[in-house]
């Protein structure tokens, strides 16, 4: 079944369950069908979907989730988008870079989330969404993606990937763990998974094993913080044992959350 939702007057294609359709991309065509992707196959489809944020003091990632004419929009994390400062540039797929603007309408009910557009001739592919989360399975399949501000060229050195275009793009897969259900983190981070996640993949996507996003990266695995960057929005913090489950986690925004901000029905 498909069903279509309007996000600041634009279309994107949500998908409540597997279906088979196509998504095209400039030398690409990706069909999805009722049955989950390969490892390489997720891969390619999270590369055409990824964008790199690049601005004045800092870097992170987005995802593809709509678009209009010549004109997409893409998710990220509201602390990507501060760090952006008065102008930034929006890194595809194919190297192109192209002038970002973020949207002015940006509220989403306590989300760490935010929308930036841009506009391009060419054709990208934009991420198929997963309406529904509910009935993912602990130690399902689910793939992260992003581009990590720093990756290790020799054991010993690190090297800022800034200038390195579309070879900065990191790719990995792990497995869903757990969600909290009757209470969130600040920011709106409920999704746990074993993905490694590294700093500057924030902003980009989660995907299930068809391929749909179902979460937003934003908070890596045992921040230094300890168990005081576990604050849950009620005020409390987790108890000893949860806080040990829940460091050893990447955390991501559930995309469905996203959507009912957005005043689209699950």
């Amino acid at each position: 079944m498909k069903t279509k939702g309007a996000i600041l007057g634009l279309t994107v294609l949500l998908l409540s369950a597997p279906v088979i359709y196509l998504v095209f991309t400039n030398n690409l065509i990706f069909q999805f069908q009722e049955k989950p992707l390969s490892r390489e196959e997720a891969r390619r489809l999270s590369q055409a979907i990824t964008v790199r944020l690049l601005g004045e003091s800092g870097a992170g990632s987005g995802v593809l989730i709509a678009f209009d004419g010549s004109s997409y929009t893409a998710l990220t994390n509201r602390h990507v988008l501060e760090l952006m400062g008065n102008e930034f540039q929006v890194l595809t797929a194919d190297g192109m870079l192209h002038k970002g603007k973020k949207l002015l309408e940006n509220r989403f009910q306590g989300l760490d989330l935010a929308l930036v557009s841009f506009t391009a001739p060419r054709k990208y592919t934009v991420a198929p969404i997963a309406t529904n989360i509910k009935k993912i399975k602990p130690q399902a399949k689910l793939y992260a993606a992003g581009f990590p501000n720093y990756r290790a060229v020799t054991p010993d050195r690190l090297e800022d990937t800034r200038s390195w275009g579309i070879r900065a793009f990191h790719f990995t897969q792990g497995n869903f763990v757990m969600r909290l259900k009757d209470k969130s983190l600040e920011g709106g981070y409920q999704l746990g998974y074993s993905n490694e996640v590294e700093q500057g993949m924030s902003g980009g996507p989660v995907l299930d094993a068809y391929g749909r996003i179902v979460g937003v990266n934003g908070r890596l695995k045992y921040p230094i913080q300890g168990i005081d960057a576990f604050p849950f929005t009620d005020g409390t913090k987790p108890t000893k044992e949860e806080y040990e489950v829940m460091e050893s986690l990447s955390w991501a925004v559930p995309i469905p959350d996203f959507l009912v901000s957005r005043g689209i029905e699950q």
